[in-house]
């Protein structure tokens, strides 16, 4: 899932630094009442206090009042700013990314589809945060199994950033990665995913150098893909795939640490992917062995 808009109203230092959430709970709700009863629902630092405390609900896994707030903040944007200013249409994104995680698929796309419109009549189609709605709506659509409308609005994102962007930023290289995502697991779209994510990869390379992390994590797409798709099939498929998975561990243990989440997860593939390619070939002799017990040899 693509999340670059959610909680685009927080201020960076209201974020979550406290490692007790309870305690941070406690104190964000405190600023509210205190903003609510000083200031007012629709002051600007009141609106600030509810998402604040709406995203760390969320991170909390508490979805349903974090739903509650961010309806709170909505009305308030709306009434205070009207429907397609940039804090509306912010809090319409909040608002359809939890209602998304709670499986609200029909109300959330409405609301995809309202902040979709709100920043083309504001900023116009091509804009990199209309770019960006489309892009969000598109994952909801594969989310709701909208398969046709969703590759149309995948194409569109991985186009307009090509031409709004240029073919090596990184928004348009997570678009390409969405689609190819997408292709590969649609029956007989695997040789177009196959080629986008095989260019996601050399964009990357080429932009960024081999070691940055967002060509590490394009490696690791297309040994995904090739691990699931292809490798049982063709060895030399398989033997790619490990020299990808490989290449991805030994990267991210280099920049990031061997006790980092993505270390760790590149890692597990790689393990995981060696007693599968070792499952094959024992089941591989075995059917061999069956093959020639069963050959009438006199």
């Amino acid at each position: 899932l693509s999340m670059a808009t959610l909680f685009q109203q927080q201020p960076k230092q209201h974020l979550v630094k406290c490692p007790d959430l309870a305690i941070a709970e406690k104190r964000y709700r405190d600023n509210l009442d205190d903003c609510s009863h000083r200031l007012g629902g629709d002051h600007p630092d009141t609106i600030s206090a509810v998402n604040t405390l709406a995203l760390l609900l969320f991170r909390s896994r508490k979805l349903e009042e974090s739903e509650h707030l961010y309806r709170r903040a909505l009305l308030a944007n709306t009434r205070r700013h009207g429907e397609d200013h940039q804090e509306t249409l912010a809090s319409i994104n909040n608002l359809a990314v939890v209602l998304k995680k709670e499986h609200k698929l029909e109300e959330s796309e409405k609301l995809y589809r309202r902040a979709l419109a709100g920043q083309e009549r504001r900023l116009g189609p091509q804009h990199p945060d209309s770019l960006e709605s489309v892009s969000n709506l598109a994952t909801l659509l594969k989310k709701s199994r909208k398969k046709k409308e969703a590759e149309r609005f995948f194409r569109r994102a991985m186009l307009g950033r090509d031409i709004q962007l240029g073919g090596n930023h990184p928004d348009t290289l997570t678009s390409m990665s969405n689609l190819a995502l997408f292709l590969s697991e649609q029956n007989g779209r695997l040789g177009e995913a196959e080629s986008l994510h095989r260019r996601v990869c050399a964009r990357w390379s080429k932009s960024r150098g081999i070691d940055h992390p967002g060509t590490l994590a394009a490696i690791t797409q297309l040994a995904q893909f090739l691990d699931v798709k292809r490798a049982k099939a063709d060895p030399e498929c398989a033997q790619e795939a490990t020299r990808l998975y490989t290449r991805s561990y030994e990267g991210r243990k280099e920049k990031l640490g061997a006790d980092h989440p993505s270390t760790q997860f590149s890692y597990y593939l790689l393990d995981r992917f060696t007693q599968k390619t070792a499952r094959w070939t024992a089941e591989n002799n075995n059917t061999l062995g069956s093959q020639l017990n069963n050959l009438n040899i006199f």
